[in-house]
C-alpha cells in the first residue's frame, strides 16, 4: 500500500488532503504524461456544507493502476512509496491527475 495524498478538495472522498476510500483506481492506459492520467474514483462534492461523514481518512490506500507506462505499476497495483493526486477545482475525474506518474 502507498501513502496517498490528495489535493482534490472538490472530491467527496477528500478530507484534510487524505482520501477516505480504502482504495482508488488510477486510469490512463496509454499515458505518457501526468495530464493523461486521472483518479477514476473521483466523485464531485456538491455544496460547501456537504461532507462524506461515513468514511474516515485513509493515508494507506490500495491503489489500482491502469497506467501501463508508469514505472510504479506492478501487475496493475501502484508500488510508489507516496502517491499524489492533484486536480484543484476538478468537476470530473478527467480533471484530476496522478502527479506521481513517471514514464517507463
Amino acid at each position: 500500500m502507498s501513502c496517498l495524498h490528495c489535493s482534490v478538495a472538490s472530491c467527496i472522498h477528500n478530507s484534510e488532503h487524505c482520501c477516505c476510500k480504502n482504495g482508488i483506481v488510477v486510469e490512463g492506459t496509454n499515458a505518457n504524461t501526468i495530464s493523461e492520467t486521472c483518479c477514476a474514483s473521483f466523485d464531485e462534492r456538491h455544496g460547501e456544507s456537504f461532507k462524506n461523514q461515513f468514511e474516515t481518512p485513509n493515508t494507506n490506500a490500495k491503489i489500482s493502476c491502469e497506467v501501463c507506462n508508469c514505472i510504479y505499476n506492478k501487475n496493475h497495483l501502484c508500488e510508489a512509496e507516496r502517491v499524489d493526486i492533484s486536480g484543484n477545482g476538478a468537476a470530473s475525474a478527467t480533471q484530476t491527475a496522478c502527479s506521481t506518474f513517471r514514464q517507463k
